[in-house]
């Protein structure tokens, strides 16, 4: 999960490439409903097109209240992290409950599937 977040955070298309599942069953959502993407491509394009066009930069604060499950050739990941950034020279940051199940292909560990959900306040 660091290494995900390092590569979203510095935009690098080619690491993330390496990291995501290019099996036709990959899926992330994003923090609200229209954000699906099916495939390693369309996750790619719809960043490269939204989020880093328009933000100056990307930060992710160090996971917390991580929870693993590892089994066979499958791992579980949730944790919580803030998503910060700059936008037109205003900074922001948006508390996140991430998801992200892995399978180990070809004897590396890929994303396959992942979630991104905004945490509000209690």
């Amino acid at each position: 999960m660091d290494s995900f977040h390092v590569a979203f955070a510095a935009e690098d298309t080619a690491r993330l490439g390496r990291l995501i599942s290019d099996d036709s069953s990959m899926v992330f959502y994003g923090t609200s409903a229209s954000e699906l993407q099916r495939g390693r491509a369309a996750f790619l394009a719809k960043h490269q097109a939204q989020d880093w066009a328009q933000l100056d930069s990307i930060s992710f604060t160090a996971p917390a209240d991580v929870n693993a499950q590892v089994s066979g050739d499958q791992a579980l990941i949730t944790y919580h992290t803030q998503l910060g950034f700059v936008a037109g020279g205003q900074a922001g940051s948006l508390p996140l409950r991430m998801t992200l199940s892995f399978h180990r292909e070809g004897g590396t560990w890929r994303i396959r599937q992942g979630a991104a959900a905004e945490v509000g306040g209690d």
